[in-house]
């Protein structure tokens, strides 16, 4: 199962992750995460999740995935023009 989910979400940000290759398995299927206006350009992932897990199961981890978020965002844009988080 790991494997199934790891393989076919993304894994960077406005990585759709592999949108047919998870519609192939079974038991599974395909969301789009996104994040429109939290960030100077759009962020979205592409999941590949159980069908017993929902896209409003993730409001629960909220709090969680945005705190991690927050840690790894600095990185993942070091060196974009316009993008200061020490404004």
């Amino acid at each position: 199962m790991i494997e199934n989910i790891f393989r076919n979400s993304g894994k960077d940000y406005n990585d759709l992750g592999r949108y047919e290759d998870c519609l192939n398995v079974t038991d599974f299927h395909y969301i789009l995460a996104s994040v429109p206006r939290a960030f100077p350009i759009p962020m979205s992932i592409g999941l590949c999740i159980p069908n017993v897990c929902k896209a409003s199961d993730f409001d629960t981890y909220k709090p969680f995935l945005v705190s991690g978020l927050n840690k790894i965002i600095p990185y993942v844009f070091e060196g974009i023009k316009g993008f200061d988080l020490k404004l």
